[in-house]
């Protein structure tokens, strides 16, 4: 039996090694060309938000589908006259997934990689060839039309099936906040409830345990396929089988080393998942319980629940970290409530309501329960910590220390968790370690943010937003919630490198495409002071206003110099001008000896009175005005200030064609261009004598 564990521990760490090597140097496969332009397959999964369709279509290989209906009455017929497993042809164009263009954050090419979908098939026209006569699709979509005629249904497709495609988006956010999305993204407990009340069924009905076998062995797969074989399902549901069968066959085997089994087969099937948070999270939970279920004795329910709850919370948390910058210490503790009140009462109901609809008032007081619960632990913000990004290496680290500080809980030595702590502590004030400057320019698309961090947490400023133009919309072409560069970038990226708050947030002017997130960062950080450029505040500028006095954040205009340490910024004020870009805040900032200016969106006017009122020369880096358009970057001014290095903040592929080749053409003749629409995040190290650019994309 030791050598058995032995092997395991050694096999874990070989296929996760080779794993992650894989993917690393192997090139991605694929049965079609870039080339094509039509797909013939079986609808797999679909899901509708305003007129946009996004579907899973299982042809030569699985592949992601988006398509926009062009009326509401299309629209109406894609979801009347298409079922799943039907047969389509699509045409239209083949792309590659778009890859995470910012330091540490989601990556959704990696992701769909887990799905092993590497192709979008951007659709021009979609086509019906034939219904389905396959008997699973069959009843999934009966199931789901079932599942539609109630008024929870959207809770009804999480709960049971995982589909969060219709949830409320703030039921989701608060349910990660209070860490327990697992008790809703179907899981081992999902898989073990249904099949405990499947068993003491079917154990009622036949004492054959073969018979028994069987069907258990068909429920499991029909649920995995109703799920779109979800990881975690399939490791639960793989899990369960084997744990079953050892105890009919009575086998002499380790249930560790049946979950090892299943891991490397996952992994043989699809090294990619180790992108996937849900395999991750789900084997590393199980193995976990699994391990240090030998130093737990018999006890009362809820002492075991806390245990387990405390045991899965330390064991998540390295992830979490890693994926999503903050941790609710409080998790554990929710747990105690949460969980025997999804798995005994609502879970139950969903499954009970499902065969029985006229007891769904019981289940809608239930899920007002729930929702209600949930916005009382979401006020309760105190135990909510943000923590740095970590790497690979780090991130084994601290599970090194949290298996050694478990391992001591359970023999009642709770001092190894104090070394624990003092780790998190540490990490949590990450910035006053930090011993050189950082200037990161996100990638934000068209529009602009820049952060600048000094030296050992002396002081931090975000120059910008981002943010996005939106459009009214008929209200069947209305999302649910629209994309927010803030909540995808913005606040995720200043999580990541371990902000907790910005002493100043500098923006330069008031186009939507630099204060456009503004609000929503005021919303998520502690932000101390708001300076604004010199004219007339406009609709956007004075909507932020409202929102700071009642925070009370003071906020400023027409400064003309701010220091920070050692570090000065000035603000380079000429005129006010006829219109918006032109009145741009122009920041020149000296860091280390190294000159760095920032245009805003500021036109060749004001240029030009720039460089005769200050003289500037010899700029190291120059944020490029107004994203390289052609009102910007004169060759006057660009020969005045003879700069080293250019920033070109500018969204891939806009739809206004920056930057302008005649503005390159000038660029190209006095510095290194660095452009976020081709190398994505720009960051820029600053020591005392040297500095250090890199970019996301190589």
């Amino acid at each position: 039996m030791k050598k058995s564990k032995i092997i395991l521990r050694y096999s874990f760490l070989l296929f996760f090694v080779g794993a992650l090597l894989f993917v690393r140097v192997q090139k991605l496969h694929s049965h079609y060309d870039i080339k094509e332009t039509e797909v013939e397959g079986i609808l797999w999964s679909y899901q509708i938000d305003g007129n946009q369709l996004k579907a899973e279509i299982k042809a030569k290989e699985l592949i992601l589908i988006q398509y926009y209906f062009q009326t509401e009455q299309e629209k109406i017929d894609f979801e009347q006259q298409y079922h799943l497993g039907d047969t389509l042809k699509l045409i239209g164009t083949f792309k590659r997934p778009t890859s995470n263009r910012n330091f540490h954050l989601f990556d959704y090419q990696n992701y769909l990689k887990s799905k092993k979908i590497f192709w979008i098939l951007n659709a021009s026209q979609i086509n019906h060839i034939k219904h389905t006569k396959n008997p699973l699709f069959i009843w999934k979509g009966e199931l789901y039309r079932q599942i539609n005629k109630r008024e929870n249904a959207a809770y009804f497709k999480y709960l049971l099936l995982g589909d969060s495609s219709e949830i409320d988006t703030n039921f989701k956010d608060n349910a990660q906040f209070l860490g327990i999305s697992h008790l809703f993204a179907i899981s081992g407990m999902h898989v073990h409830l249904l099949v405990g009340m499947l068993l003491w069924i079917i154990q009622k009905i036949m004492h054959k345990k073969s018979v028994q076998g069987v069907i258990l062995f068909c429920f499991l797969i029909f649920y995995c396929f109703l799920t779109n074989f979800s990881p975690s399902v399939v490791r639960a549901s793989s899990f369960f089988l084997l744990l079953w069968l050892k105890k009919q066959k009575k086998w002499r085997i380790s249930s560790l080393f049946l979950l090892g089994t299943i891991f490397i087969g996952m992994l043989f099937y699809n090294p990619y998942y180790i992108y996937h948070l849900g395999f991750l999270l789900s084997f590393l939970v199980s193995f976990a319980l699994l391990y240090y279920s030998r130093f737990q004795k018999k006890q009362s329910y809820f002492k075991q629940l806390f245990q387990t709850s405390w045991i899965s919370f330390w064991i998540g948390l390295p992830i979490l970290i890693r994926n999503f910058f903050r941790v609710n210490f409080l998790t554990p503790i929710w747990n105690l409530f949460f969980v025997p009140f999804v798995s005994l009462l609502l879970f139950p109901a969903c499954c009970i309501c499902l065969l029985c609809p006229f007891l769904n008032t019981i289940l809608d007081c239930l899920f007002w329960i729930l929702n209600r619960c949930m916005e009382i632990g979401n006020q309760i913000t105190l135990f909510e910590f943000s923590f740095a990004y970590i790497s690979l290496p780090i991130l084994f680290c601290y599970y090194m220390i949290i298996g050694y500080a478990l391992s001591f809980f359970f023999k009642r030595n709770y001092k190894s968790f104090f070394l624990l702590f003092i780790i998190l502590f540490l990490h949590y004030h990450i910035g006053i370690w930090r011993m050189y400057s950082t200037l990161t320019m996100l990638d934000v698309g068209q529009g602009d943010s820049i952060l600048i961090q000094f030296p050992h947490n002396q002081g931090n400023i975000l120059i910008d937003t981002g943010g996005t133009i939106s459009y009214s919309k008929e209200k069947w072409k209305q999302k649910k919630k629209e994309y927010s560069i803030g909540e995808s970038i913005t606040i995720p990226y200043l999580r990541s490198v371990g902000i907790h708050g910005l002493d100043y947030l500098i923006l330069t002017h008031g186009d939507i495409d630099h204060i456009g997130e503004a609000i929503n960062l005021i919303d998520n950080f502690k932000v101390q002071n708001v300076i604004f450029n010199n004219d007339d505040y406009n609709g956007l500028e004075t909507e932020l206003i409202q929102v700071l006095e009642k925070k009370k954040i003071n906020y400023y205009k027409g400064l003309k110099e701010l220091k920070i340490g050692d570090n000065k910024l000035s603000f380079l004020n000429t005129k006010e001008y006829g219109n918006e870009n032109d009145n741009s805040n122009v920041i020149c900032l000296n860091i280390n000896h190294y000159k760095f200016l920032f245009m805003g969106d500021a036109g060749v006017n004001k240029e030009k009175d720039i460089i005769e009122k200050y003289k500037l020369t010899d700029i190291d880096f120059l944020k490029v005005g107004h994203h390289g358009s052609n009102t910007s970057s004169g060759q006057y001014f660009i020969s005045n200030i003879a700069p080293k290095n250019c920033l070109i903040s500018v969204g891939k592929n806009n739809r206004y064609g920056h930057p302008k080749e005649s503005v390159m053409d000038i660029l190209d003749d006095y510095c290194d261009i660095y452009r976020t629409d081709l190398k994505g995040s720009i960051q820029i190290l600053i020591n005392q004598n040297s500095y250090k650019i890199r970019t996301y994309s190589p």
